[in-house]
Parts: structure tokens; C-alpha cells; sequence
């Protein structure tokens, strides 16, 4: 009876879903045994107050162990007609998924909730005036504290999570707790060369918990701390010009590095573009899956015809690069007026 009445459940969530008729939100409680339990509210009644508030069963598209919740951030600028588009594919087609849209304010309220034992971690993000690497930081902590999948407001979902793990590795899900893919898939270039491949973080997948993530989390704080000590000035009184790219302070090149140093240390062997590059099909690194740059990052590898389906196509609207640009010739000025 439990059964006929869950799948019954199932049935009409995705009718009600189908017709539009009603919006749900449904946000993720903490994992239960083999299922999940997720809470239906609805700004009107669903069907009678005296409905149960939660209902469990397992979520249709999940993947094993993977949190089924996605999550995105928006800053305060307005959503563009196409970033709409680009939400609204990711409910699309994981439509028994739950998700969070996570303003500024609601990112410093989860770090500082859920990260409270790591005051260097809650001082420096609160405190951190520089939006894109509080944002960079915001994913790797909501994912490694909670699970899930992230993904830019300008990415576009093409096929859902359910499929980017091949059927080879379907006997192998346990083995797996992060999901990458490259955005760069470049060749080794010698001994003591900085790793020339790169991770896409704009889509990541990962089981709660993951050290690799928490290891980019650490290297992110320290390396700020560091800038900040360097510069003579405070957390507050930092600015982009005093930092190197932001790609290499908190994002894509930064993550991958880290991963990879994570990698190195949990299988006790150097893991660099040796074990990463070159990838026509989804290889398994560690505890890591690696995804073809197609799947991720169709759009810069130029849609290789050897690597695999594009599963998401990032529209790169990042609001960040201007600023980037500006701070980056600002550093310039500032270094040769010192030289």
C-alpha cells in the first residue's frame, strides 16, 4: 500500500508539474536511509491543509549518492531573458529534483550557519568585499556541506544528470564522489610545470562531504589571508587589482590544482595533465570522475566530434569580467608607477 501510494504521489507531482498549474517548492532535508524526504509547500494550498508535510520516496533521475537538489546564486543585477531560459532548462529536466536560488544575503547566512567551526572560513567570506570570489567559494562550500550539483545562472542543462554517468560506470557509482569536467584538455608539459589542463566551475556534481572541494576551500582562504597579510591592509580593504587572475585566486584554475593536489595526496602518487588529458571518454581519476571537454565546455574545445555528447552549454555571460578586466590594467598602472 505504501508503494501504490508513493508511486500514486509520483503520478500527480509530475501531472500538477506538466499543466503549470501550481508552482512547488521543495527544499532538501537531510538524506534518509535509501530515500529522501522532501517538503511540497506551495504558496496556496496543494490539495487540502490536511495533506502530510513530507513525503518520501526516491527521486526519479537521481543519481546514487548525489544529493538530488541543484543549486544556483544571483547577485542583484536582473535575471536576462536568456538566463531564465538557461534556470528554467535545469528544472526541465530534472523535474523531481529540489532547488535553491541563493541571493547574497542567503549565501552569508548558509556559510555562517553551517560553517561556524571554521571561523578563518566565515570571517574572511563575510568580510571578503570582492563578489566573484565569494561566489567562487559560496559552490565548493554549499557542495561540499550539502551535495548536489551546481550550476551558473548562464549555463543551459541539455541532458540531465542521470545521463553523464556512461554504463560503464554504473557498477562503480560508490567509487565516485565528484563529477568534473575539462574545460581545457591540454598535454603535460615536463617536470615542475604548473598543470597546463582545467576543470570547468561553472557545473559541478559532488556527494556531501568532499575533501577534494574542501582542500580548493582551504587553498582559496589561505591564499586571500595570504594577499591580505602581504598587502598590509584588511579582509574589508581588499580589491581585485591586488590578486593574480581571479581564475587562478578562486576559480576554475585554482579548483583544478587543488583537486589535483587532493588527488595526489588521498592516492599517494603525483596526478597531473598525465592522468587528466587527452580525455576522449569519461575516466575515473582517484575518486573523480573526469568528463571530455565537450560535455561541459562544448562551446571552447570548439565541439569535438570525438569527445562524447555536450550535456550543458555555458552562454558565458559572466558579469565578473569586466571588473576583471579593469582591475587587471589597474594592476599594471599601479606596478609601473612602482617600478
Amino acid at each position: 500500500m505504501i508503494v501504490s501510494l508513493a508511486i500514486g504521489l509520483i503520478g500527480l507531482f509530475s501531472l500538477l508539474l506538466h499543466l503549470h498549474s501550481f508552482q512547488i517548492a521543495r527544499h532538501l532535508s537531510e538524506p534518509f536511509g535509501e530515500d529522501y524526504q522532501v517538503e511540497s509547500r506551495s504558496q496556496e494550498p496543494l490539495l487540502s491543509e490536511d495533506l502530510p508535510k513530507y513525503t518520501t520516496f526516491r527521486v526519479p533521475g537521481e543519481v546514487k549518492g548525489f544529493t538530488p537538489h541543484i543549486w544556483q546564486t544571483t547577485g542583484p543585477r536582473p535575471l536576462t531573458k536568456e538566463q531564465g531560459s538557461d534556470i528554467a532548462s535545469w528544472r526541465a529536466k530534472h523535474p523531481f529534483f529540489s532547488f535553491t536560488m541563493m541571493t547574497d544575503e542567503q549565501g552569508d547566512s548558509f556559510v555562517s550557519e553551517y560553517y561556524a567551526n571554521r571561523t578563518d572560513i566565515v570571517e574572511l567570506f563575510l568580510r571578503l568585499p570582492i563578489p566573484i570570489m565569494k561566489a567562487d567559494l559560496l559552490r565548493y562550500l554549499v557542495l561540499v556541506e550539502k551535495g548536489g550539483i551546481y550550476a551558473d545562472i548562464d549555463v543551459l542543462c541539455e541532458e540531465p544528470i542521470s545521463t553523464w554517468l556512461p554504463p560503464a560506470y554504473a557498477n562503480a557509482i560508490d567509487s565516485i564522489n565528484l563529477i568534473v569536467g575539462l574545460e581545457f584538455d591540454m598535454e603535460f608539459r615536463g617536470e615542475g610545470t604548473e598543470v597546463a589542463s582545467q576543470f570547468t566551475n561553472w557545473i559541478i556534481a559532488s556527494k556531501p562531504g568532499n575533501r577534494h572541494l574542501m582542500h580548493v576551500v582551504d587553498r582559496v582562504v589561505a591564499d586571500i589571508y595570504a594577499v591580505a597579510k602581504k598587502k598590509n591592509v584588511e579582509i574589508e580593504d581588499l580589491e581585485l587589482w591586488m590578486f593574480d587572475d581571479v581564475v587562478n585566486v578562486s576559480g576554475p584554475k585554482k579548483m583544478t590544482i587543488a583537486i589535483l593536489e587532493s588527488l595526489s595526496e588521498s592516492l599517494h602518487q603525483v596526478v597531473d595533465d598525465r592522468m587528466v588529458s587527452n580525455t576522449k571518454e569519461p575516466r575515473l581519476v582517484g575518486d573523480v570522475l573526469v568528463l571530455p571537454n565537450n560535455a561541459f565546455a562544448a562551446n571552447q574545445a570548439g565541439y569535438p566530434t570525438d569527445r562524447g555528447p555536450v550535456l550543458v552549454t555555458h552562454h558565458y555571460a559572466g558579469s565578473w569580467k569586466p571588473e576583471s578586466d579593469a582591475a587587471k590594467a589597474e594592476k599594471k598602472v599601479k606596478e609601473k608607477m612602482e617600478g
